[in-house]
């Protein structure tokens, strides 16, 4: 009996060509390895952030596949983020951020009674860190870029609202995630933005609560850069951590509505008083 040939093993060493040259798959799984050519392009590029891809026709005559396969692949890849179907328009690559695990965050939070205080025990863990190398890596432009957005929050604490002051920390936050010069740190930072926002609106109410005043919040935060600006890695972690802790302090007080957590009572400061 005649033995029946194998196919060729796949070469795992990626090639580039351009969109408009076939590419050969092996029959099996075919929606996933065009999932991953198109989501390797879009990682390092080669398809940019608002780009349209070929239409389905189109992409199914290049890959020498059925219109059904090419949908499953992008319905995978719009499921990532990667991309965006818009009616009447096409397929838009997004590009790689943050929206997968903020989609993630959010449920989780839903999911469990304890979400909250697992993400904001990962935020701390995270922050510390990006903290650290953000005084190791700054350049002159990440410490302009923090001075502007410390600027920015010293002004949004002059509202009688948290809604400005939120959204000026969570730029100031991100600024500094920048300046650490880690890309996936700086995503999973992202990824906790919208899920931590109702906390930090909490936590603004719980400072009113135990008796602080927003001058204390603010000097954390310049401690934190005037650390990083001094590329004083140690110095800026443990700046960092010590506002993330009293940011702990009135989220607990929030929570616990109007209870004031043992060791909150802190002497209360002015803008004025500095």
């Amino acid at each position: 009996m005649t033995a029946v040939q194998q196919p060729e093993p796949l070469d795992p060493t990626p090639l580039p060509r351009p969109l408009g040259e076939p590419a050969a798959f092996p029959r099996e799984r075919l929606a996933e390895r065009i999932l991953r050519d198109l989501g390797e392009r879009i990682a390092t590029g080669e398809l940019a952030p608002g780009q349209l891809l070929p239409a389905e026709a189109h992409l199914a005559t290049h890959y020498g596949v059925s219109s059904r396969v090419v949908r499953e692949a992008l319905g995978a890849l719009a499921a990532r983020g990667l991309v965006e179907v818009r009616a009447g328009k096409g397929t838009v690559v997004r590009g790689v951020d943050s929206s997968p695990l903020r989609d993630f965050f959010d449920v989780a939070l839903l999911a469990d009674s304890r979400g909250l205080w697992d993400l904001f025990e990962l935020r701390k863990l995270v922050e510390v860190q990006i903290a650290e190398l953000a005084a190791r890596r700054a350049t002159g432009a990440d410490l302009d870029r923090c001075e502007q957005a410390l600027h920015n929050l010293e002004a949004a604490a002059q509202a009688d609202t948290p809604e400005p002051y939120v959204l000026a920390d969570i730029e100031f936050h991100q600024t500094i995630a920048a300046a650490a010069g880690n890309r996936m740190l700086g995503l999973l930072l992202e990824g906790l933005r919208e899920p931590m926002r109702k906390a930090r609106t909490r936590s603004w109410q719980g400072r009113i609560r135990v008796g602080h005043e927003v001058e204390d919040q603010l000097d954390m935060h310049r401690r934190i850069l005037a650390a990083v600006k001094r590329h004083q890695p140690g110095a800026a972690a443990a700046a960092m951590a010590r506002h993330l802790d009293l940011a702990e302090v009135h989220l607990r007080a929030a929570e616990t509505s109007g209870s004031v957590p043992r060791g909150g009572q802190r002497r209360r400061r002015t803008a004025s008083a500095r």
